[in-house]
């Protein structure tokens, strides 16, 4: 019964959530580069005109509006069980309301796919009166996809899937989990901002996976590779976050971890890489779903009464500004190699033509004035396109 309590006073709090929203949108960027033309027109119809990246928006409104949602982020593991029961016992999560089932849950609802058997293990207890929608089922889909490679969803109970251990972090003192939750994702933004927006979250990056992965799952393995993909993320949890990478000594409770610039650089690497694997799982699932022809019978109506609008465009004016700062930064260097390339050719060419070096100088330096008078005007005509067209994209 303490157990139990524990369980649900955790997973009632809003820090069960992981990733942040930079890291969603992030994870949403890697299944874009992944998904096909059906599946992203049906995400548009379904989500009335959004997409992936813009569902953490969604997700955090509805938690705010429904409580209960916040235990569909979590999937705690008895301390240093690593190895994953497939059907969580009752006090861990109950009625089903827990991550992994949930996953199971809404893409058997959403495919028709799952046994009859899988389907009564995986039944989700809602409250009373509460009805999702095709729609709502795809948002959740997608968000939970990308919790279950926040490896510390899966982390232990008794310490609260990382709550409770102290950690320090560049100059400031936190916990595990809001490290892994959102302390990388933006230090990894700061430390690295073009970087981070540069468009390293592609799926080409985990390739071989990814197509691994996608011929496994076209076969009928859904579940399976659920659980596995679960077990994949424990098995990080076990051995490389509740371990120090230096010392390989558990971390727990008892002691604060200093986050050294090694264990900085490990942790780092694997949070880039839990984040492209999970957006490439995700387009996975998603073209699986949404390029059949059943798809088109989906209702997007939603049962959530949640509206986004406004902060999902805010959000959108962000990242375009963002693309546009990139794209300046690119342009102005592309510009100045080439300006200096062209410039020492025709100046060495002036010279060879017989005309003195006064004078060749003279004309190399009208010649990159124009370039440049040019270049401007060319810039501001591509980077008016550029924000139309991250705005017609996103």
């Amino acid at each position: 019964m303490r157990s139990a309590l524990r369980v649900l006073v955790l997973c009632c709090l809003p820090a069960c959530l992981a990733w942040d929203k930079d890291g969603h949108e992030a994870i949403g960027m890697t299944a874009m580069s992944a998904l096909k033309g059906k599946p992203t027109a049906q995400i548009k119809r379904l989500m009335n005109g959004r997409d992936v990246v813009d569902v953490p928006t969604w997700t955090a409104k509805v938690n705010k509006k429904f409580p209960w949602t916040l235990k569909l982020h979590s999937n705690p593991t008895k301390d240093w069980e690593c190895k994953l029961d497939p059907k969580p016992s009752a006090d861990l999560c109950p009625g089903n309301v827990c991550l992994l089932p949930a996953i199971k849950h809404f893409f058997g609802k959403l495919t028709h796919k799952l046994t009859p058997e899988q389907e009564a293990e995986n039944d989700l207890t809602l409250p009373p009166g509460q009805k999702l929608s095709d729609s709502d089922m795809l948002h959740f889909l997608i968000h939970l996809l990308g919790e279950l490679h926040q490896p510390l969803q899966l982390g232990f109970v008794g310490d609260e899937t990382g709550k409770k251990i102290s950690v320090h972090f560049r100059g400031k003192d936190s916990t595990l989990f809001d490290l892994w939750d959102a302390g990388f994702t933006q230090a990894m933004i700061a430390d690295r901002p073009g970087h981070w927006y540069g468009g390293w979250t592609h799926v080409n990056a985990v390739k071989a996976q990814y197509e691994k992965e996608k011929a496994e799952f076209s076969k009928g393995n859904e579940v399976a590779l659920f659980d596995q993909w679960a077990q994949e993320n424990l098995e990080i949890a076990c051995n490389k976050i509740y371990k120090d990478p230096t010392s390989n000594d558990r971390i727990t409770p008892a002691k604060k971890l200093t986050v050294t610039p090694h264990i900085d650089r490990q942790w780092e690497e694997l949070v880039r890489n839990r984040i492209l694997v999970a957006g490439a799982r995700t387009a996975i699932v998603l073209n699986s779903i949404l390029e059949s022809r059943e798809a088109m019978q989906m209702k997007k109506e939603s049962g959530m009464g949640v509206e986004d609008n406004e902060e999902v465009q805010q959000r959108k004016k962000t990242r375009q500004a963002d693309t546009v700062s990139l794209y300046a930064r690119n342009f102005a260097i592309n510009f100045v190699i080439m300006l200096v390339v062209l410039a020492v050719f025709f100046f060495v060419n002036h010279v060879m033509s017989g005309h003195s070096a006064g004078s060749a100088f003279s004309a190399a330096a009208q010649f990159a004035k124009k370039k440049m008078e040019d270049a401007k005007e060319t810039y501001e005509m591509s980077a008016a396109g550029s924000v139309k067209e991250t705005h017609r994209g996103r």
